[in-house]
């Protein structure tokens, strides 16, 4: 018998053989859709760690690939396999179900990898809870992938034409859930293995790994400040986040386009310093709030001190400030804060509470409410975070303010002529918008007001070949701008290279939060700081676990 008719004859045979034979010509559909993807770059690099693993070559393995790594990704493919098997082997209304969790899954993974090429992670999970609705809407245009469509369309024919006489329910529901669950724990609990297995199984992993996180988020216990100050605080601080300012893209750093004129006419008023190097603690948004609110100052964050320490709303609370959160970036509470923390702020307002009519407008309205508050008087404490100029950067600015359409001096890229346009008008416009409606009318003239200015991280403009502008590995998407506006101590050195870490114990000296009253030894503050005090300066890269991943030492 030759091996067309030893096929046919399988074809024929009983059910459970029809179910595998299709489910083997299934996975092997999926593996060539996805060779361009995934499959072609990686697993041979799995495939080398896991003859690494039983001794058999002593080459071959990738970067950040252990021979377990290799072992369990192998391991994880007939697995994969195996849940297909399951929904192939099921009544029509569980395959309804599969169907639609299929559907899902792949337009997630493969929109992620026509994106940024990555699958979905629970960095991703987290970023989309922060970022604005109307980018989040944008965001599906950009990651959508034709080739989804094509695997669903595929998945969906084998559901309805592939039959077994006796169709599994509920423990078929069952298998794939504790399938998916086991293999969510071992990624969850052995972060540093970064095994594979396939897109649909892998996202719905992800999602296992996102409840484990919030398990063990959930079981730190912030800890208080047990302390009131005497008497009013005789100053209003205001501590401005921006969303993506690469330092070297502001006038003010120097760069040859004028995108920010507010801040250079405070600078030549003597109105602001600036530092000149600054890093930001990660390249997420998500990492990087949650430092700057909560002043952890080791990284990664092993103890998840950002759920435990006291954060600087806690900080301005005791001293007597009317502490304020303004927050334009998002529709609900992030930077890791919790619902417990909003018993200690005075104001907390959202995205969604704004109501501004379109994104650009954003950061206007809510220089409207900084005016506002401060003009009311002294004692108050505002933390807000901007929208900023997040990626599409065509989206942060409205047409009319096109100021730049040509490539721009010592440009690297020519290609990238329309991405750092886009960029520098959004900076201009944004910038500019911002500060002149909140120093515009403002009563005093920041007298006894001091503004901390920074960014959350800095972008990726092409400088490194991907897809992402932030969330890589780059400096350059670490490199944010750190300015001091209206009244500051006299005799600061700007020349000292600072780090995110730094601004949580600058703001308390602001507040003038007592030496004893201060919970942790935390980092030298900017009000201190010399150029003479260097520290190595680490950040965390989007693609490693804030909490148990390697970070990288930032060099020029």
């Amino acid at each position: 018998m030759n091996v067309f008719e030893q096929l046919k004859s399988f074809i024929r045979g009983t059910y459970t053989e029809k179910i595998t034979f299709y489910t083997v010509v299934y996975c092997l559909i999926q593996i060539s859709l996805e060779e361009t993807l995934f499959f072609a770059y990686h697993y041979q690099f799995w495939i080398d760690a896991f003859f690494e693993g039983v001794g058999v070559t002593k080459n071959g393995i990738g970067p950040n690939i252990t021979p377990l790594a290799g072992q369990l990704s192998l391991a994880f493919v007939p697995v994969s396999a195996l849940i297909v098997w399951l929904t192939f082997s099921s009544t029509r209304s569980y395959k309804i179900l599969y169907f639609i969790l299929f559907s899902i899954g792949s337009l997630a993974q493969f929109g992620y990898w026509n994106a940024v090429d990555r699958f979905f992670s629970v960095q991703d999970f987290y970023t989309g809870l922060s970022v604005p609705i109307e980018l989040m809407l944008d965001s599906v245009k950009l990651f959508f992938s034709p080739l989804a469509l094509v695997t669903i369309a595929i998945y969906g024919l084998f559901l309805l034409f592939v039959r077994s006489p006796s169709p599994r329910k509920v423990g078929g529901l069952v298998s794939i859930c504790g399938l998916i669950i086991v293999s969510g724990i071992l990624s969850y609990r052995l972060q540093e293995l970064n095994f594979a297995t396939f897109p649909v199984p892998a996202f719905y992993r992800s999602l296992v790994q996102v409840a484990l996180t919030q398990q063990d988020n959930s079981a730190a216990v912030r800890e208080s400040v047990e302390y009131q100050h005497p008497q009013k605080p005789t100053n209003n601080i205001v501590y401005i986040i921006d969303e993506s300012i690469r330092a070297d893209h502001l006038s003010l750093y120097g760069y040859e386009r004028q995108t920010t004129p507010k801040l250079d006419t405070l600078a030549k008023q003597g109105k602001l310093i600036y530092w000149p190097e600054v890093i930001s603690a990660s390249t997420c948004s998500v990492a990087a709030n949650a430092t700057l609110i909560s002043g952890i100052q080791n990284l990664p964050d092993k103890e998840r001190r950002i759920y435990k320490n006291p954060t600087l709303f806690h900080y301005a609370e005791a001293m007597g400030y009317s502490t304020h959160y303004l927050d334009a970036s998002s529709p609900r509470l992030w930077n890791s804060l919790s619902g417990e923390d909003l018993l200690i702020m005075d104001e907390y307002v959202n995205s969604v509470d704004l109501l501004y009519p379109n994104l650009e407008e954003s950061d206007g309205i809510l220089a409207e409410l900084v005016k506002e508050r401060l003009n009311t008087g002294l004692g108050h404490f505002i933390v807000l975070n901007k929208t900023g100029v997040h990626f599409p950067y065509e989206k942060t600015y409205p047409e009319s303010a096109t100021v730049w359409t040509n490539a721009p001096p010592g440009e690297i890229e020519p290609n990238h002529f329309n991405t750092i346009n886009h960029y520098d008008n959004g900076i201009l416009w944004n910038s500019d918008l911002f500060f002149n409606t909140l120093l515009d009318g403002l009563q005093g003239d920041l007298e006894n007001t001091t503004i901390i200015y920074t960014s959350d991280h800095g972008q990726n403009l092409g400088e490194i070949k991907s897809p992402e502008p932030h969330c890589g590995r780059s400096k350059y998407e670490v490199q944010v701008p750190l300015v001091l506006i209206g009244e500051y101590p006299a005799n600061i050195d700007t020349s000292f290279q600072a780090h995110h870490i730094n601004i949580f114990p600058t703001i308390l000296d602001l507040m003038g939060v007592p030496e004893a009253v201060r919970q942790i030894d935390y980092p030298i503050s900017l009000l201190e700081a010399s150029g003479e005090d260097e520290v190595a300066r680490f950040y965390m890269p989007g693609d490693s676990d804030f909490f148990t991943g390697e970070p990288l030492l930032y060099s020029e």
